[in-house]
C-alpha cells in the first residue's frame, strides 16, 4: 500500500554529487538495469514500489537538512579507465601522474544523513534500498556508502512541494517565470521520469537548492607533485 514517507539514509562515507539532482525513482531505475535489461520490466517493477501521478513518480530528489559541507577527497586507482572516468565526473587533476598508482581530487558531501521524499511501498522501497551499494557518482570506489534506512510516515505526499518549494525535476506545465522564482526553480532542458536514457529531452522546472555541485570556478586551486589541484 502506498503511504507518504520521508525516508533518511544514515551515510557511511560522504556523497559525490552529480550535475542534477539525484532522484529516488532513479536511484531505483539504475540500480534494476543492472540486472534486467528490458525498460518496460524495470518501470513494470517501480510502478509497484512508488506512486506515480500524471506520468511522474511521486518520489524527491535527494536533499539535506543543513546546508551542504564540502570535503575534498583524494581518489587513488592503478587504472586508466578510472582516472578517465574521474575526469568525466568533475574530478579535476593535475598532470598525469606517472608510476603505479594515479591520483585525482574530488569534493564531496560530509553529511550524517541524506533524505528523499516518496510515497511509496514501505517494505518494497525498503528492501530495494538495502541492496542498493551507494548514493551518488563513484559509489564503486566507496563514496555515499549508506550504513542504515529509516522511514517516517508523513501526513501528506510532499515529494513534489514540501514548504512552498519544489523538491524534484517536473515537466514544465506553462509556468510563469514569477511561479517559477515562487517555487525556487529554473527552466531548463531535460527529462523528469526514467527512463532517463531513451526519452526526449523536454522543459522541464528543476529545483536550484536541490544542485549541488560545487561551483569549481570559486575554489582557489592549488597544485602539487602528487598530483592534486590544478
Amino acid at each position: 500500500m502506498f503511504q507518504p514517507y520521508r525516508i533518511a539514509l544514515t551515510m557511511r562515507t560522504p556523497i559525490v554529487p552529480g550535475k542534477f539532482p539525484l532522484h529516488l525513482d532513479s536511484l531505483f531505475y539504475w540500480f534494476l538495469s543492472e540486472f534486467i535489461d528490458n525498460d518496460d520490466e524495470i518501470l513494470d517493477i517501480l510502478d509497484t514500489v512508488l506512486e506515480k501521478q500524471d506520468d511522474t513518480y511521486l518520489c524527491s530528489a535527494m536533499y539535506f537538512q543543513d546546508k551542504p559541507k564540502y570535503i575534498r577527497c583524494g581518489v587513488t586507482s592503478k587504472s586508466d579507465t578510472m582516472i578517465d572516468n574521474l575526469m568525466d565526473m568533475q574530478a579535476w587533476t593535475n598532470d598525469k601522474v606517472m608510476g603505479e598508482t594515479k591520483m585525482a581530487s574530488v569534493h564531496a558531501i560530509a553529511t550524517k544523513t541524506a533524505f528523499f521524499n516518496a510515497t511509496c511501498d514501505k517494505e518494497k522501497a525498503e528492501a530495494l534500498l538495502k541492496k542498493i551499494h551507494g548514493v551518488g557518482r563513484l559509489t564503486n570506489t566507496g563514496f555515499g556508502e549508506i550504513a542504515s534506512i529509516s522511514f517516517v510516515q508523513l501526513k501528506r505526499d510532499q515529494s513534489v512541494i514540501s514548504d512552498g518549494r519544489l523538491m524534484r525535476v517536473v515537466k514544465d506545465i506553462g509556468l510563469t517565470p514569477d511561479q517559477i522564482k515562487r517555487v525556487d526553480g529554473y527552466k531548463d532542458y531535460g527529462r523528469y521520469s526514467p527512463p532517463y536514457h531513451t526519452q526526449s529531452k523536454s522543459s522541464v522546472i528543476i529545483p536550484k537548492r536541490l544542485i549541488y555541485t560545487l561551483p569549481f570556478n570559486n575554489v582557489k586551486k592549488k597544485g602539487n607533485k602528487k598530483g592534486f589541484g590544478k
